[in-house]
């Protein structure tokens, strides 16, 4: 039996490394794995085949010229609002497989540490990654195909690079507010190492609080 809670959510800035580490977890211990983007592009098709318009500000727009053209600020705005109108979604999930659908690992940038603690999740352990500028940067620029095919790859990574950082940096205010977990990446760290980190973080916390948070 795993010694986790039935779910996990694991949240961080983007290029963080949220999804692999997020996978290799629910291999090991044999859970399912979501990400909250899946989730938003569920969301905003139901919603654009139903309303003829756009949940999300990048829907039909190439995503490369979308974060290459839009000023950083609007980015961080679009975030904000995607993690609200998506919150009811993620609430639902969570408390289902809480408490009776099979265990489940959820990544995603919308998981943010305020929303999530303020919710009482039963059976529930999350935790933040969080990491310095030039890792961002060299996640971002180790994956060509992100950027490759943009009018401007630089202005793509730039914004990209930008949203990041700033987005770590209200993350991690929120997560001091609300003592939630946070794990820093280190540079050079596999996502193995980074997956042991999380499990012995989250076994702890199961442990300390008798997974019933």
């Amino acid at each position: 039996m795993s010694t986790l809670p039935r779910v996990v959510l694991i949240g961080g800035a983007p290029a963080i490394g949220k999804s692999a580490v997020a996978r290799r977890i629910a291999a090991r211990h044999g859970y399912g794995c979501i990400s909250t983007d899946d989730i938003g592009k569920v969301a905003g098709s139901v919603y654009s085949t139903l309303t003829g318009n756009r949940l999300d500000p990048m829907d039909g727009m190439d995503w490369r010229e979308y974060f290459a053209t839009t000023p950083v600020d609007l980015l961080l705005d679009h975030a904000a609002a995607s993690r609200k109108r998506l919150w009811p979604a993620i609430r639902k999930i969570v408390r289902t497989h809480s408490t009776w659908d099979d265990p489940l690992v959820m990544e995603g940038y919308a998981l943010w540490p305020e929303q999530v603690l303020a919710a009482g999740f039963t059976d529930t352990g999350a935790l933040w990654l969080t990491g310095d500028d030039l890792l961002l940067e060299s996640r971002i620029r180790s994956n060509p195909s992100f950027y490759h095919g943009a009018t401007d790859e630089e202005a793509l990574i730039r914004n990209f690079l930008r949203r990041s950082s700033q987005y770590n940096e209200l993350m991690l205010k929120s997560a001091a507010e609300s003592s939630a977990t946070v794990i820093a990446v280190a540079t050079g760290q596999s996502i193995k190492d980074i997956a042991d980190l999380c499990v012995s973080a989250l076994t702890r916390e199961s442990a300390r609080t008798g997974r019933s948070k």
